[in-house]
């Protein structure tokens, strides 16, 4: 997925409201609290970035930078819009797929073959 595709589906989002996202915690570039990383049960972890909790958010061209509370200190975080896998707000869920294979296809071909089953006619 193009990093601009994804900027620019964040920008509709947040005109609306708090946009919830869902990051991989083991992206390339991705900055977040050690403490945080290091207590994510899962190798995902969702955020809320929005005009109340992330009011001097910006929207780069390599990522989001927000400043967010973690308990009483303030970290600068980074998101690279590779570690976004999804983000959703009240009216709209975005997901993007990991690691898409591009299909290996013959020179010429265009479409994929169709999946062919083997049916017995019962005598």
């Amino acid at each position: 997925m193009k990093p601009t595709l994804k900027k620019k589906m964040f920008e509709l989002l947040y005109q609306e409201g708090d946009v919830h996202i869902l990051i991989q915690t083991r992206a390339r570039g991705l900055r977040i609290p050690q403490t945080a990383a290091a207590s994510a049960k899962e190798e995902f972890m969702g955020f809320v970035l929005g005009t109340i909790p992330s009011p001097h958010l910006e929207i780069k061209d390599d990522g989001i930078y927000a400043p967010l509370r973690f308990g009483r200190e303030r970290f600068h975080c980074f998101f690279p819009w590779d570690s976004i896998l999804q983000m959703n707000s009240t009216d709209c869920v975005v997901f993007y797929a990991i690691g898409e294979k591009k299909k290996n296809r013959r020179p010429g071909q265009t479409k994929d073959r169709p999946k062919l089953k083997v049916v017995k006619k019962e005598d």
